[in-house]
């Protein structure tokens, strides 16, 4: 049985690979489709303690290395979005579409800032 594991981004808490390995073997997804798995990352605030997390040299290595993964394995595709980009690409799986999920960005919420 995988072990669990939250999505916050602390100094007590940091990012690693094993911890995106465990977010993986979780399979967050939408009934009907199971091949978009939805991983929310999160942290509540910018505190100095935890700065180092979100922007220091840990976060640098393990997005490169998750980058890196996604792209030698070809087992899984990374998507940065915001939470409304997130709602969106749900409600998309929701409603049975399929392809890539950055297609349904603007799905149902469109931005409310001027590009």
């Amino acid at each position: 049985m995988p072990r669990l594991d939250n999505g916050a981004l602390t100094a007590n808490y940091p990012v690693t690979m094993k911890r995106l390995a465990r977010w993986r073997s979780a399979q967050i997804s939408v009934v009907g489709r199971p091949d978009w798995i939805f991983i929310k990352l999160y942290s509540h605030g910018f505190f100095d303690t935890d700065q180092p997390a979100m922007i220091g040299d840990d976060m640098q290595h393990f997005l490169e290395g998750a980058l890196e993964e996604a792209e030698r394995s070809g087992a899984f595709k990374l998507h940065f979005t915001t939470a409304r980009e997130a709602f969106n690409m749900v409600m998309a799986a929701v409603d049975g579409h399929s392809g890539e999920p950055g297609m349904y960005r603007d799905y149902r919420l469109r931005s409310i800032m001027k590009e």
